[in-house]
C-alpha cells in the first residue's frame, strides 16, 4: 500500500471477518489488492452473536481495511427482511458517502443489490458484484427453495448484468457472462505469501500412515438435502472410496474439517456403520480457526476434495485448495471446475476419474504406497508457488476500476 488512501470501497455480503469462513479470506485479499491501488475497504460482514447498531459494531483490521457487522438471520421472518431490507447498510454507506468510490456485493441477495444501486446512482457510485456461486435450490424446505431459486435466478440473469462491473472466481461464469456484460475481471481465491509460513512439522505418528485431510463446509448442514447433487463437496464419495481401501488392509488417517459426525450423519445416515468401521481412520473435527486448518494441513500427505461435475462446482473454486496448492500439499481430486489449469499430474497432485470406481480405487491405493520422502521433496518443492498471491493480480483489478472511470 502506498501514500494515503483517499477512496473508499464498501464490500457487502454473507461472510464472516477476519478469516472464519472461505469468503472472508476471499473478501480479505481482494481487499489487500484495493489497498495496493489505492482505496480503503470498508467490509460490511455477518454474525450471528450481534445484537447492537450496525455503527457501533466497527472493527479495524489494518490500515487500510476495517469493517461492521450485521446480524446473521436466525428465522424465517429474519431471512425474509434480509431479502428486502437495506437500511443497516444505508447507515454504512451514508457515513462514507463523500469519499465513496463504489459497492462491492459479494454473491448478494438481487433486491437489495438493486435497491442500493438505484439510490447510489444520484452519488455517481459504482456497483461491482464478486460472484463465486451458482447456489443450488436442493437444499431445504420447500418454500425456502422456492424462494432460493428465485432470488438466485434474478441475480444470476438479470441483477449481475446491471451493474458496472463483475469480479468472476471461474471460467464457467466469465463464459457465462462474457457476451452480456463488458467488464468483468476472472479472479481466483488469492492469498497473501506473506502472511505464510511454510515452515513443516512431522506428523507425530509413531508409525506413518498416510495422513488425509478435507478443510470446508460441504453442504448447508441446517437444511434438508434433497439431492446429493446439490452438495458442493461429496465427503460421502470419499468415504466411500476409503472404506474400500480400508478393506484391502491399507492403513491411513482422514481428517475432516468444517463439520462434525453428527451433522454429517444428520444427512448420510446410511454411513453410520461404515464409520463405525472406520472409527481408528476418520476423523471429524467440527468448526475450528483458520489457523488450525492450516496448521493440520501442513503435517498432511494429500488434501483431498471430490465435486459433483454440475454447475454448482463448475461455477466455484475451492480456497481450500488454493491453499493446499500454495502450501505445497500433493492434491487429490477429480476434474472440475478451473483445476486443470493448476494442478500437474504427479508435480502438485493427482487426478482421479469418479465415473470408473476401479480405476479411482487403483488410483488411491497407489499413493497410498507411495514413499515418505517423494511426499516431502513433493511439498518442499511445490510450497515455493506464488501463483495465487494477490500481488499478482493488481493489473487486473485495476482494468475493472479504469474501464467504469472512462465510462462515467
Amino acid at each position: 500500500m502506498k501514500g494515503k488512501l483517499l477512496k473508499k470501497i464498501i464490500y457487502i455480503g454473507n461472510f464472516n471477518l477476519p478469516d472464519n469462513d472461505a469468503s472472508a479470506i476471499r473478501v480479505l485479499n481482494n481487499a489487500k489488492v484495493f489497498n495496493e491501488l489505492g482505496y480503503e475497504c470498508i467490509c460490511i460482514d455477518k454474525k450471528q452473536d450481534v445484537d447492537e447498531d450496525i455503527l457501533q459494531t466497527f472493527k479495524k483490521l489494518s490500515e487500510g481495511i476495517s469493517y461492521y457487522s450485521a446480524k446473521y438471520p436466525q428465522n424465517s421472518k429474519e431471512w425474509l427482511i434480509e431479502l428486502i431490507d437495506i437500511r443497516k447498510y444505508y447507515k454504512v454507506i451514508e457515513r462514507y458517502i463523500e469519499e465513496l468510490d463504489s459497492v462491492i456485493f459479494y454473491d448478494y441477495h438481487a433486491l437489495p443489490t438493486l435497491k442500493l444501486k438505484r439510490m447510489l446512482k444520484k452519488y455517481n457510485v459504482r456497483i461491482y458484484c464478486d460472484i463465486t456461486e451458482w447456489y443450488s435450490s436442493s437444499v431445504g424446505g420447500l418454500i425456502y427453495r422456492i424462494v432460493k431459486k428465485i432470488d438466485t435466478i434474478v441475480r444470476m440473469r438479470y441483477v449481475n448484468r446491471k451493474v458496472d462491473g463483475l469480479i468472476v472466481i471461474s471460467d464457467y461464469l466469465k463464459e457465462y457472462y462474457k457476451d452480456k456484460i463488458r467488464n468483468i475481471i476472472q479472479i481466483p481465491p488469492l492469498v497473501d505469501i506473506n502472511e505464510i509460513d511454510l515452515k513443516f512439522e512431522k506428523a507425530d505418528t509413531e508409525f506413518h500412515k498416510k495422513k488425509l485431510i478435507y478443510a470446508g463446509i460441504p453442504f448447508d448442514v441446517n437444511r434438508e438435502i434433497k439431492n446429493f447433487k446439490g452438495i458442493k463437496d461429496r465427503i460421502d464419495l470419499i468415504i466411500d472410496v476409503l472404506f474400500s481401501l480400508k478393506e484391502n488392509a491399507h492403513e491411513f488417517e482422514f481428517n475432516i474439517f468444517g463439520i462434525t459426525k453428527a451433522e454429517y450423519l444428520k444427512t448420510f445416515e446410511y454411513h453410520r456403520e461404515t464409520l463405525s468401521k472406520l472409527e481408528s481412520n476418520v476423523y471429524f473435527h467440527g468448526r475450528v480457526s483458520h489457523s488450525e486448518v492450516i496448521k493440520n494441513l501442513k503435517i498432511s500427505d494429500f488434501m483431498i476434495l471430490f465435486r459433483d461435475n454440475t454447475r454448482v462446482s463448475k461455477a466455484g473454486f475451492s480456497t481450500k485448495l488454493v491453499e493446499g496448492i500454495t502450501y505445497g500439499i500433493p492434491i487429490i481430486t477429480n476434474v472440475n471446475t478451473d483445476i486443470t489449469r493448476y494442478l500437474k499430474e504427479g508435480k502438485n497432485g493427482y487426478l482421479v476419474d469418479l465415473n470408473n470406481r476401479e480405476r479411482c480405487l487403483d488410483k488411491l491405493e497407489q499413493l497410498m504406497k507411495l514413499d515418505d520422502e517423494v511426499i516431502r521433496n513433493m511439498k518442499q518443492i511445490n510450497s515455493k508457488s506464488n501463483i495465487f498471491s494477490h500481488k499478482n493480480f493488481l493489473i487486473e483489478f485495476q482494468k475493472l476500476l479504469k474501464y467504469i472511470k472512462t465510462e462515467n
